[in-house]
């Protein structure tokens, strides 16, 4: 009996206790999961496996719950055919089968409630899933609809450069045809100012004078052309800027590498609170079961902080990333600015190269122009010599023509004064004559008288014939014969005869000479006279000539200042419509920006939304995961602890049947000894030699199904 009653001592099977819930071990309710974040779907699919695992494990032991009830059955059945069962002995049957039916109650609700959590977490994650699809629906129709903006704010952008790539075409045409007609006006000028050029020869002056003008308005038009085009100052601020560009992007990627070093450190740091908070988790839950709700509350506060650590972490990352792709953007910006400024320096420096070319063509034209000049000075100079030669040869012919006009006149006189004389002479001689006759006739009438007379005659003669014979005055004396006398007078009067001849051949020779050279001069004087007249009238055309390119000249200067001012004009119109246009441009890019800023604003905002949302998901699916390990742990201890109670109990009750053989041994030989035992008792015997069989080949069935599932544990771990 003491056996009997150390068999109803020891438990029989799990309590059902064992399997009512509890407040620390309970399943996760509907407000802490909701309170947890969501798992992946790899959790999701591993926590299914794991289920579906359990599931299949709590199969199998039912089944053999079942097949060890129907054998217990068997056995109760077949000890009630040939023994008589004691109440008590009933009585620990029935409470054995209740335990095995509250057991299979319980771990049906178990299965139901499984059930359910996987059809809330089905439901959730679909949920979820939908949530999740919704947003990246809408957030791609929000992007699809960016993009359709953009585009067409694209093509808009692109249609208006388009459309000011037009009409700065054919600005730079109409200013093209402008610059072509006025190089043909001043192709045009040159060709008439070098036909002129051709045509003038003493106007050289005004023309010099011309085109001095012509050079300072070469001049003010390369001064306008070089405050018109880009300076090498603007050139310099332009390089300037670039610089400043460039220090600023090397600026921004520095703080960029500052920024990445400041995410590398706060990841380590993140990772080391969660090893930290794991490590304190850990130690928590290894804990007693007393200090669990302070140690639970500290959790939650651990949580909490850490939830909040986390939002601060992944508000700093959506930060860090806002901040690095607005320096992403505005490094791009500036890149795309530089790329404008390389670009417009580009083309200012092609335009200052056809400007300079333009300028070298110009000046190449005003050297040519000036060497024309210099030619035609040269010309003038020649010409001007030539003509004051002219004018010194036409003054000496007419100082010659006066001095031979005076000769002229000095030998009148002196002819007419000759004349004169002659005159008087010719008197003298006469009276001489008309003396010599009355001396003759005295000289016949009174000899005596006529020396004296003579005398006096002689003295008058010697006084008349003084001037022309000096010699014969010695000779007067002498004169005192007659004959000599008579000789004397007829050499006189021969001497008179020859210097009649001698003047008249004289007189006639210097008429002959006289008018010769009067036929002479006044040849020369009609010569003169006619290149004198020509002279003035080749001076008066040409003066007709240059005032006729005077006057052309005006008019082309007129031409040239009225085009100046319209090409003055259109420059200004240009330069107004070209900051008009800059301003506008301006104004559209700067609304566009502030449009764009604004939608990538809400935009970030969106995004930021999506990534607390994400976040949250992220650590409610952690908190899961920590909830499905506790309670997979919870599960597989107690799966644990059941299957040790179990091999336990079996092992109790093998030894108790070990002990019920071993008794009904003694009372079987008891009986035998004592005559009383029935035929039937060897059945009885063979029974429970099969039962005892039975008992000992499920205590072997069990290690082997113990064995299997450690196996398929072991074979698991390594697969994961």
């Amino acid at each position: 009996m003491n056996n009997w009653d150390h068999y109803q001592s020891t438990p029989k099977l799990l309590p059902p206790t064992v399997f009512e819930k509890t407040g620390d071990s309970s399943l996760p309710s509907q407000s802490s999961l909701n309170d947890d974040f969501y798992p992946t779907d790899s959790q999701i699919l591993q926590f299914t496996s794991e289920l579906d695992k359990l599931k299949d494990e709590i199969k199998k032991l039912h089944s053999e719950n079942e097949a060890l009830r129907h054998r217990n059955k068997d056995f109760i059945e077949q000890a009630q055919l040939y023994t008589e069962v004691s109440e008590h002995r009933k009585i620990s049957i029935t409470a054995l089968e209740d335990l095995i039916h509250k057991q299979t109650k319980e771990i049906q609700n178990l299965k139901s409630e499984l059930n359910c959590e996987k059809e809330n977490s089905l439901i959730r994650n679909n949920s979820l899933e939908s949530k999740y699809n919704q947003q990246i629906a809408m957030l791609t129709e929000q992007l699809a609809e960016a993009n359709k903006q953009l585009t067409t704010e694209q093509k808009d952008s692109e249609q208006k450069i388009q459309v000011l790539k037009s009409e700065n075409k054919s600005i730079t045409d109409s200013f093209r045809n402008e610059i072509a007609t006025l190089r043909s006006n001043y192709d045009s000028l040159k060709s008439e100012s070098d036909r002129l050029l051709s045509v003038k020869d003493s106007e050289i002056e005004k023309l010099s004078l011309n085109n001095q003008k012509i050079s300072l308005e070469l001049d003010n038009l390369k001064n306008y052309v070089q405050n018109s085009m880009p300076t090498i100052e603007t050139v310099k601020e332009m390089t300037d800027e670039r610089q400043l560009y460039e220090n600023e992007i090397f600026k921004l990627k520095s703080k960029i590498e500052s920024l990445k070093n400041d995410n590398s450190s706060l990841q380590i740091r993140l990772k080391s609170v969660n090893e930290i908070l794991t490590l304190q988790e850990n130690q928590l839950e290894s804990g007693s079961t007393n200090v669990e709700k302070r140690r639970i509350g500290l959790l939650n506060k651990w949580r909490c902080k850490v939830y909040e650590l986390l939002i601060q972490l992944k508000s700093q990352e959506i930060n860090f990333k806002q901040e690095k792709s607005f320096d992403q953007k505005e490094i791009e910006s500036y890149r795309q600015q530089l790329g404008d400024q390389s670009i417009k320096t580009k083309i200012l420096e092609n335009i200052i190269e056809d400007k300079k070319a333009e300028i070298s063509v110009l000046n190449s034209d005003v050297t040519s122009l000036n060497e024309q000049v210099s030619i035609l000075k040269d010309q003038n100079e020649n010409l001007e010599s030539k003509q004051k030669q002219d004018l010194q040869s036409s003054m000496e012919l007419k100082n010659f023509v006066d001095e031979i006009i005076k000769n002229y006149q000095l030998i009148e006189e002196s002819f007419r004064t000759a004349n004169k004389k002659l005159n008087h002479l010719d008197q003298r001689v006469e009276f001489a004559k008309n003396r010599l006759g009355v001396i003759k006739a005295l000289y016949t009438s009174k000899p005596e008288n006529v020396r004296g007379n003579i005398l006096d005659m002689t003295v008058t003669l010697s006084t008349i014939q003084g001037s022309m014979e000096p010699q014969h005055m010695q000779q007067v004396d002498d004169l005192e014969d007659k004959n000599f006398v008579m000789s004397e007078l007829k050499r006189v009067t021969d001497e008179r005869d020859l210097l009649a001849t001698k003047l008249q051949q004289d007189m006639l020779a210097m008429n002959d000479k006289l008018v010769k050279m009067k036929e002479e001069y006044e040849l020369i004087i009609e010569t003169l006279n006619n290149e004198l007249k020509e002279l003035r009238l080749s001076n008066d055309e040409k003066q007709d000539k240059i005032d006729l390119v005077g006057r052309q000249l005006e008019e082309k200067d007129n031409l040239y200042d009225d085009i100046s001012r319209k090409y003055d004009e259109l420059s200004s119109k240009f330069g107004l419509l070209k900051t008009e246009l800059s301003e506008e441009n301006e104004k559209c890019l700067r609304e566009r920006e502030s449009q764009f800023m604004e939608k990538l604003a809400k935009m970030d905002e969106k995004i930021k939304e999506a990534r607390r949302e994400q976040a949250k998901a992220v650590v409610q699916m952690r908190q899961m995961e920590r909830s499905t390990n506790r309670e997979k742990e919870r599960i597989e201890n107690l799966w644990k602890s059941s299957e040790n109670y179990y091999k336990e109990h079996v092992k109790n009750l093998q030894d108790k049947l070990i002990s019920i053989e071993k008794e009904k041994n003694i009372l079987m030989n008891s009986l035998r000894q004592q005559g009383t035992i029935f035929p039937e008792e060897d059945k009885v015997n063979d029974y429970a030699e099969e039962i005892t069989s039975f008992w000992m080949e499920s205590g072997q069935h069990i290690e082997e199904d113990d064995e299997v599932s450690k196996t398929s544990e072991q074979d698991e771990q390594c697969d994961n």
